[in-house]
């Protein structure tokens, strides 16, 4: 997939939140025309699928699984009207995610030793390699636990909550907490270079 591509599904995905609020709340959009968001989501992660070819075995597995669901959803948005299944979005997209983390896991590297073998090319000759293997399978698991708890919540706001709360929390307090966990792994990582 092209870059304007990848940029495209990046800011859908991002915004998508405020996108189906401001449909739904502000303007009185049916569900079903906004689907067509949702849609056009699932065919750029389609074509993620279909055009990468650095993309692992796996990782194009769980596009194509991904592009699969939010299709089916767009579909079922379209013909049910549905505005709860319209906010199941983050719920997939956050579950694609800790499946991912979770598999690597089972199958080791893990997800974020993987993240970390871009950097290091050599990680797996150091003297440090077990701890450094260990701290970041630990990570991997924090990630997964956030996650989880995440898709509850997102779960919990789709159902239960209001509108203006759903998007608020899945389109902003969500992405802050992503935030706030990466910056403190960064400095728990330096505490625990710095201890070693």
């Amino acid at each position: 997939m092209s870059k304007a591509g990848t940029v495209a599904l990046t800011a859908l995905s991002v915004l998508y939140p405020c996108l189906v609020f401001v449909g739904l709340v502000r303007f009185g959009v049916q569900p079903r025309v906004l689907a067509l968001c949702m849609a056009v989501i699932g065919l750029l992660l389609f074509l993620s699928v279909t055009g990468s070819r650095r993309a692992g075995k796996a990782d194009r597995a769980r596009r194509f699984a991904v592009s699969a669901v939010v299709g089916a959803l767009a579909v079922a948005i379209a013909v049910s009207n549905s505005g709860v299944l319209l906010k199941l979005y983050p719920v997939v997209m956050t579950g694609s995610f800790l499946a991912s983390f979770a598999f690597t896991l089972v199958r080791p590297p893990s997800m974020i030793e993987r993240f970390a073998r871009l950097q290091d090319k050599s990680l797996a000759e150091r003297e440090d390699y077990p701890f450094i293997a260990r701290y970041c399978r630990t990570v991997t698991v924090v990630w997964c636990v956030f996650f989880a708890c995440n898709i509850a919540i997102s779960l919990y706001t789709a159902f239960r909550a209001s509108d203006l709360a759903w998007s608020v929390y899945n389109g902003l307090i969500s992405y802050v907490l992503i935030g706030i966990l990466f910056v403190g792994e960064m400095i728990v990582r330096r505490f625990v270079r710095g201890t070693r």
